[in-house]
Formats: C-alpha cells, sequence, structure tokens
C-alpha cells in the first residue's frame, strides 16, 4: 500500500534492507543499485535495467487497464512490483493498483506469492488493513494485479524518523512519542486480528505500516504472509486457493530466508520457516517499537549477512545507551519482544499492546494524580496556615500577652512557636548593649516542656552567623550544617545539641534590629515552608510588640534592660 509520495523515497529505505539483490535491481534508487550492483559486480545491468524500468513506467502512464481503471502515474515501486495511481471510473475515486512488474510475469513463485497476497488482504476485513476492490488480469499479457484503497499519509519510519530529527533539535513533546506508540498499540491490534484469522505477516516493519493524514493506521505488504494450521480458538482462518503449496515457493526451500535482515527474527534469520508463528510478528512488532524509540532498526552491519548473523546471535543495543530519555518500562517491553527465542517473548501481539496501553494509562493518569496530590498538599497547607493563624489568634487574646510581665509573655509565645511548627526548641535571643553578642532571654525545648535562659553567643565566633542575622528577613536553613549562612554557627554550637534545621526570624525594638527568635529542629533536615516562614515572622513581630510594651510600661529609655529568668544555662559559648 503507498503512501502519499509520488516516489521511490519509501520505497528505497524497503529495498535496501531486502535479502536479494535481485529485489533492490529494480528499484528506482540509483545509489541502492550501486552499493548492491558492488556486491556482485553487476553494475552495468542494474543501470540498464533502472533505465528500462522508468522508460516503460512512463510510457504506461496514461493507459487503461479494462474499462474500469484508467492509470494516472506510477507512485512507487518495489523489488517484485510497482504501485499506480490509478482512477476508478466506476466509482469515480482514485485508487492505488498493484501489479507484479513485467519482467517478473511468467514467474510462478513470484505470481503464487501475488495472488496469495491479495487473496489474503481481501479477507482481512479489519480497520487497520487496506481493502482490496478487483483482483483480475492485466491487458494482452494477462499480468495479474488488483486494486486498493489509496491512503494518503506517511510511514511509520518515516514518522519515527521525524520524531528523532526532532527530539535532537530539542523540538519534539512528549505529544510526539505518545502518538508513535498509540499507533504501534493499533498496528498490534491489527497484526493480533490477522493472527486470529490464522495469518502471520512475516514482514513487520515501520515501512509496512501507513499512518494516514486523518488517524489511519494501515498495516501492509502481505506478501509474504503464512497461513497458520491453526489460528487459535474461535478464529475463523482463511481460505485461499489454490494453495500456495503447490507451487515452488521459497518456503518450501530449507534455511532460505524471507523478510527484511534489520527487522526478521532469529528463526527467520535461520530459515526455519517451521518455527514461524505469531511470536514471529511479536518480534517484528519488538522491532517496529525499538525504531520508534531509538529512531534506528534494531541491527545495523556492513552487510546483510553481517545483520543476519547480529540477528541471529547477538542482542540489540539497550535503547536506552542510544536514547537516555526512554522510560525503563518501555526498554524492557521493547526487549522482551526482540528476545531470541520465541518461548521468551510476548506469547501475543494482543499482550504486547496491553503492556503499551497500560503505560500509556499510567501515563495519563499521572496528571491527575499530581493535581489530586498537589490539591491534598494544598489542603494541609490551608489547615497549617488556619492553625498558625488561630494560635497568634489566642496568643493576641490571652492575658498572658497583657501580663506586664515580660517573661510571662515570651514564655507563652514560645510555647506556641514550638507547638505549632512542631519543632524542637524556640529561643528568643537580644543583643547585648554593645552589640557583641547575643543572650538567651527564654529557651523553650517542647520534648521536656522546660523553659531556660541566661545563654550567650559572641559574635566575634560566630561571624558569618550574626552577619546572616543582619542582613536577612527569614535565615530558613534546611541543612544547618552545609548551609553558608549557618555553617559555623551549627558546627560550633548547633552540633552538640543534635540540630539540624534552624528557621530565624529577626526580632526589632522600635525599628531597629534587637534580636532573633530562633526555631531549631532535631534529626534529619527539613524543608521549612513558605507558610512556615511567614509565621516565624509574625511570631517575631509578636515577639518585638511584647518587648516594646513593656519597654514603654517600665518608661525606661533603655533599650536593652535585664530581663528576669527562672533558670539559667551554667555554662556560656
Amino acid at each position: 500500500m503507498p503512501t502519499n509520495k509520488p516516489t521511490n523515497d519509501s520505497s528505497s529505505a524497503q529495498l535496501d534492507s531486502t535479502v536479494s539483490l535481485d529485489a533492490a535491481a529494480h528499484s528506482s534508487n540509483p545509489e541502492l543499485f550501486g552499493r548492491a550492483a558492488r556486491r556482485e559486480g553487476r553494475a552495468d545491468r542494474l543501470a540498464e535495467d533502472c533505465q528500462a524500468s522508468d522508460c516503460v513506467a512512463a510510457a504506461l502512464e496514461g493507459a487503461a487497464t479494462g474499462d474500469r481503471f484508467a492509470i494516472d502515474r506510477l507512485h512507487a515501486t518495489g523489488g517484485t512490483s510497482r504501485i499506480w495511481l490509478a482512477h476508478d471510473a466506476k466509482f469515480d475515486r482514485h485508487v492505488a493498483l498493484k501489479e507484479l512488474r513485467p519482467e517478473l510475469a511468467d514467474n510462478e513463485v513470484v505470481t503464487a506469492r501475488f495472488n496469495r497476497e491479495a487473496k489474503i488482504t481481501g479477507q482481512l476485513e479489519h480497520p487497520g488493513i487496506v481493502p482490496i476492490y478487483e483482483l483480475g488480469l492485466r491487458g494482452e499479457t494477462q499480468q495479474p494485479f488488483y486494486t486498493m484503497r489509496f491512503v494518503k499519509g506517511r510511514t511509520l519510519s518515516e514518522a519515527s524518523e521525524a520524531y528523532h530529527q526532532k527530539r535532537k533539535a530539542d523540538e519534539a513533546g512528549p505529544v510526539d512519542l505518545l502518538q508513535l506508540l498509540n499507533a504501534f498499540v493499533t498496528v498490534c491490534k491489527t497484526v493480533a486480528y490477522a493472527h486470529s484469522r490464522g495469518v502471520v505477516h512475516r514482514d513487520l516493519k515501520g515501512a509496512n505500516v501507513i499512518l494516514g493524514d486523518f488517524g489511519e493506521v494501515i498495516v501492509v505488504d502481505w506478501g509474504l504472509a503464512k497461513l497458520c494450521v491453526d489460528p487459535g480458538e474461535n478464529a475463523e482462518p482463511l481460505v485461499v486457493r489454490p494453495r500456495v503449496d503447490s507451487y515452488p515457493c521459497d518456503d518450501a526451500v530449507p534455511g532460505h530466508a524471507l523478510g527484511t535482515p534489520a527487522y526478521m527474527s532469529p528463526e527467520q534469520a535461520a530459515g526455519l520457516t517451521a518455527s514461524m508463528d505469531r511470536r514471529t510478528d511479536v518480534y517484528g512488532l519488538g522491532a517496529i517499537l525499538y525504531e520508534i524509540l531509538t529512531g534506528v532498526p534494531p541491527f545495523l552491519g556492513s552487510s546483510l549477512q553481517d545483520i543476519m548473523r547480529k540477528v541471529e546471535h547477538e542482542p540489540p543495543v539497550s535503547p536506552r545507551e542510544l536514547s537516555p530519555g526512554i522510560p525503563k518500562e518501555l526498554e524492557d517491553v521493547c526487549l522482551r519482544a526482540l528476545a531470541k527465542l520465541p518461548s521468551e517473548r510476548y506469547d501475543s501481539a494482543t499482550e504486547l499492546a496491553d503492556k503499551i496501553q497500560n503505560w500509556l494509562a499510567v501515563l495519563a493518569e499521572e496528571p491527575l494524580r499530581r493535581m489530586a496530590a498537589s490539591e491534598r498538599q494544598a489542603q494541609q497547607a490551608l489547615r497549617k496556615v488556619h492553625d498558625q493563624q488561630r494560635a497568634l489568634i489566642e496568643v493576641i487574646r490571652s492575658q498572658s500577652f497583657q501580663s506586664p510581665d515580660l517573661v510571662v509573655t515570651l514564655r507563652r509565645l514560645t510555647e506556641i512557636a514550638a507547638r505549632t511548627l512542631k519543632v524542637d526548641r524556640v529561643g528568643i535571643w537580644r543583643y547585648d548593649s554593645d552589640r557583641s553578642g547575643i543572650h538567651c532571654v527564654d529557651l523553650y525545648e517542647r520534648d521536656v516542656d522546660r523553659h531556660s535562659s541566661g545563654l550567650e553567643l559572641k559574635a566575634s565566633r560566630y561571624p558569618s552567623y550574626f552577619r546572616s542575622l543582619a542582613e536577612s528577613e527569614v535565615i530558613a536553613a534546611h541543612d544547618a550544617r552545609s548551609d553558608p549562612r549557618t555553617r559555623e554557627f551549627a558546627n560550633g554550637y548547633l552540633d552538640e545539641l543534635s540540630i539540624c534545621s534552624m528557621l530565624d526570624a529577626p526580632v526589632h525594638l522600635f525599628g531597629e534590629l534587637d534580636g532573633v527568635l530562633c526555631h531549631e529542629h532535631v534529626g534529619r533536615a527539613r524543608e521549612w515552608t513558605a507558610e512556615e516562614q511567614l509565621f516565624g515572622i509574625a511570631l517575631s513581630n509578636l515577639v518585638s510588640l511584647a518587648i516594646e510594651q513593656w519597654e514603654r510600661r517600665r518608661g525606661s529609655t533603655e533599650r536593652h534592660a535585664s530581663v528576669a529568668a527562672p533558670e539559667c544555662f551554667n555554662r556560656t559559648k
């Protein structure tokens, strides 16, 4: 079945990988002819064949096939056949007309295979298989031909190549790969249908899959199809008469390989015709998936023989080595489908399709899961903010905040901070009068429910920390031991206390920096959320307000009056 290109471009890719030099001989790709001919020293004859084929094609344009089909132009040329764009006078539509090349019309094997391809394709009634309109004989030569639906589009190989070109240019999006994988699932289901009718394709590759311009996914070229003896339960086997077995076809020759080397299964490469079943097509599907994921077929080599040797004896290169962004799950599916032994592959094309569909379903649900998780996080954050606001309101309304005793007020604030943020220690520190250090006016330890005070820290010992206090609105140190603002402080003071994370908010008095409200978390490192940081700042503002009110009530002009404390640390730092 053709693509929409009036060309031999997609055909040349197929011909270049076929086993037979004679098949390559009839391509219109001069470079391919040269490569094929150099392998057997027949360049002169091949060039003549090419010129002759072009002349015949030009002469036949505008010719008619009976009263119904009028040849428009040559669309594509293959090794044994060619495809014309023709006009169907009966329905006034364009169709694809496929016929044998004239020089092969007398070849019984090729003719039998051509007729069988038409009959098999015609009996496979599935949206993924092009419908056959008519099978007949053309002109005085009685050359066989058949007509089929003409699908405008491109091959899956071309689509894969375009995707990887965009990927290398950083222009590919996730949708591009998803479209290819969805098309691949459709191919698997089409092949599964053929298997249910007792047909094995045996030449599955991206070049034999057409992606129509309007979403069609068509599996074409059933010329190497094999009829299985047992198509499976509840299947309706095809009936193809005369039986191809009555012709001296290639299947009857032991050890003769049929297919496209870069995509064929090991049993095909070895010519083990009797061993070929639906799992042979599973391998071909795996090869298509490999090309989708990497942009290249599973095996490349310097010659056809080299490729076939690799197919039989070497594992394919890991897809993730060629394209590191490939999900591990897809690589695993692909490599299992490409297993050397049929028994180690997926048992059916349906099973392979299910694996890819399951992965696509999980991927499709991921945004919903992220949305749900984000919603849960937002709800949790909202609850935390609500709890924090309620705590602030309670402390402002409480008698303790209005108490003339500053110690009672500050203790209430440190307890609220520790319990709301669930931290182990909360301390309020004020600068010494000469600003040479800070001293603790209240330190609350939540696990033992104890208050203390009196500890002093000198700026000369922790210059980086003190500089950060003066410059920062808030210090949220996830890991105090590695944060440059708190590293020296953590190693000199906090390390002995097993404190890992710090949240410090400045305390101001009459507009000037007066101290710090320090939250200390023991255990593993902790991320401080934006809400927690805002809560810390709000509490530090309440500390500032409490001290200012106390200072005003005292009527003192000294900003650093000592604060009575029930107990003090017995050591200083």
